[in-house]
């Protein structure tokens, strides 16, 4: 596995899996793999003891042969990606088996070495293969944690088998109006009630669909409780960490009492998923004063800024967006991102008061310029930001070099929640979602 400090310390880990010793301790010491961030952590000289061990040590790239003795590369290739989709497989070939190598790299391995290969040909691919990697470090190092969410699931129904015990009940009572034929079934029971006059029936209808949609939503909150523990845990007075965007608010006191109930909290408690992410969330240091003041009521003072940044870390995207606008300009008195959140700063406004509402601010700007607009006795000014806008409040006129700085800081946060965006796409598409995960 990958030994994963930060992003400018990463040593990723290779197993060379050919049946010639001489071209295994070749490759070996053909290539200095540490200018790459890369280590040799084992060797194999067929495709049975190379799939035991890296079972074993899981490797961030397998280089393998494709005629083996017991089993060849083809075949390891195709176990190794179903168990570690992530796994960066390159095959290493002779020009007889060169077409089948080819149609393996169409099917999803990611390159090959075409036999005798020189140590140019190996630093160029592992240069390629370190860019892949590179760009895509988290999927490798948060993925694999995630393959715990088969059994955290069986957890979770095991905890709450009464109810869900009773949700398949429901299900079986909701398909006495909603046959093969969908919800239009249960439209046309509804109708057809209501036109013979039969009050009690369309009564007894809405009470059951609305039992059924009651327990629907509790049974979505509780499956959620395995990818997103910070519902819970953010109950807790003693956990007051902030975790990435990727991860949704707590749950109110309001939704519980409705949807959950206390009981059922407390149950889930008691699970391993809960007990491990609450005594890692302990070891991790308190948020510092100002880093407390931009998170829970995004008030940033200038005077703080280092030591917001010794931790930077538990900011989300949007925080580390408007400390940085914040530091551009010290006319910024007030940021409002999205229309909705809205950060403010120690430079002193006319305006004070506090609006959202993407719609109330675009109206400000309707038939005039994006920048410098007169405001309530200020300035506001507006730059896109992610599909949305960024709107800017200001005591002074921004000068065009100062918008120019923006507009580039806002290109870049744009960047940045896009490949969030992605990256959470792959997880639903990849981890989530898929059948031998749930």
């Amino acid at each position: 596995m990958s030994l994963v400090n930060s992003r400018s310390a990463l040593v990723y880990s290779i197993m060379i899996v050919e049946d010639e010793y001489l071209v295994r301790q070749g490759i070996s010491s053909l290539v200095d793999f540490k200018k790459f961030d890369m280590q040799v952590i084992g060797e194999a000289e067929n495709g049975i003891e190379a799939w035991e061990k890296i079972q074993a040590e899981c490797p961030d790239i397998i280089l393998t042969d494709i005629n083996m003795p017991q089993m060849n590369g083809i075949k390891l290739a195709q176990l190794a990606r179903e168990q570690y989709p992530q796994l960066h497989i390159i095959f290493l070939t002779g020009y007889d088996d060169f077409d089948y190598a080819l149609s393996a790299v169409k099917l999803g391995a990611d390159d090959y070495l075409l036999k005798p290969f020189s140590r140019e040909d190996v630093e160029a691919m592992l240069i390629k293969v370190k860019e892949k990697l590179d760009k895509g470090f988290e999927l490798r190092t948060i993925v694999p944690e995630l393959r715990v969410g088969k059994d955290e699931f069986a957890e979770i129904k095991e905890l709450f088998s009464d109810f869900f015990e009773k949700l398949e009940k429901e299900k079986k009572l909701l398909n006495k109006y909603v046959h093969k034929q969908g919800y239009k079934s249960l439209y046309y029971h509804y109708n057809s009630f209501n036109a013979h006059g039969k009050p009690k029936r369309i009564a007894l209808l809405t009470k059951d669909y609305e039992i059924i949609l009651h327990d629907t939503i509790i049974a979505v909150a509780l499956y959620r409780l395995v990818i997103d523990p910070y519902s819970v845990l953010m109950l807790n007075d003693d956990i007051v960490v902030r975790m990435p965007d990727l991860i949704a608010e707590s749950f109110s006191k309001s939704f519980i009492e409705k949807y959950i109930s206390y009981e059922y909290v407390e149950r889930y408690k008691k699970s391993r998923l809960y007990k491990g992410y609450y005594d890692y969330f302990k070891k991790l240091p308190l948020q510092n004063e100002a880093v407390y003041g931009l998170i829970h009521w995004q008030l940033f003072e200038r005077k703080d800024c280092n030591l917001i940044k010794e931790q930077c870390n538990l900011l989300s995207l949007h925080d580390m967006e408007a400390v940085d606008l914040f530091m551009l300009s010290p006319k910024i008195g007030s940021i409002i991102i999205d229309g909705c959140i809205n950060y403010s700063s120690e430079t002193k406004l006319q305006d004070t008061s506090l609006t959202i509402g993407e719609a109330y601010y675009a109206e400000i700007f309707e038939g005039q310029k994006n920048y410098n607009v007169v405001y309530n006795g200020d300035y506001i000014s507006r730059f896109p930001l992610n599909g949305s806008m960024t709107y800017l409040k200001h005591c002074d006129v921004f000068a065009k070099e100062e918008i120019d700085k923006i507009h580039a800081l806002c290109d870049h946060y744009t960047k940045l929640f896009t490949e969030a965006n992605d990256y959470l796409k792959f997880l639903m598409d990849n981890v989530l979602l898929t059948k031998d995960k749930v």
